[in-house]
């Protein structure tokens, strides 16, 4: 997976093939199909992969002490972050994780289910610490993602411009903050 990961960086997912990757590893492609029945199967893996790590990402931020929005907040940007840097530094990866949003891979599935389950976790915190008004956690966990999509996928906006600081990200948290209070 780390040589894929490495390859699909460097030339692009679609460039690189099965053949690539075994040669790289100095096997033959049939030993690569021992363990992955496709080459789609690598993609996914390799897309998984980098789903994962952004899930870590998000994970450390939530577990930490700081108040529900603060830990919104701090979600979002480094998500925001997330995409900008893969758009900036990591074209390749970035156009297969596009691919696995636009093919609604399982990667994606539970990735949306964590980002749910996560904002719905920070709604019963922020409520029962007297931060929120009461609300209905999961329709106000859907409706904040609803809200924030510009800043949780930002390639869906029209002429997004990921040179932008993330004071506009934060802008958005803070105005629905107002709304959670």
């Amino acid at each position: 997976m780390a040589k894929a990961d490495e390859l699909f960086r460097r030339y692009g997912y679609g460039k690189t093939t099965v053949a690539d990757i075994a040669e790289e590893l100095g096997m033959s492609p049939a030993n690569i199909y021992k363990f992955f029945p496709s080459k789609s199967a690598i993609v996914e893996s390799t897309a998984d992969r980098n789903v994962a790590h952004m899930m870590e990402i998000v994970q450390k931020i939530v577990r930490s002490r700081k108040n529900s929005l603060h830990r919104l907040e701090e979600m979002v940007v480094a998500i925001y972050h997330f995409h900008q840097e893969l758009f900036r530094n990591e074209r390749q990866i970035y156009k297969l994780i596009l691919a696995a949003m636009e093919e609604e891979w399982s990667c994606i599935d539970r990735y949306n289910e964590f980002l749910l389950q996560t904002v719905r976790d920070l709604v019963k915190d922020g409520v029962a610490s007297g931060e929120f008004r009461s609300a209905h956690p999961d329709d106000t966990a859907q409706t904040l993602l609803d809200c924030l999509s510009v800043a949780l996928h930002p390639h869906l906006r029209h002429k997004w411009n990921y040179d932008e600081t993330d004071e506009r990200v934060r802008q958005q948290v803070r105005f629905l903050g107002k709304a959670l209070k």
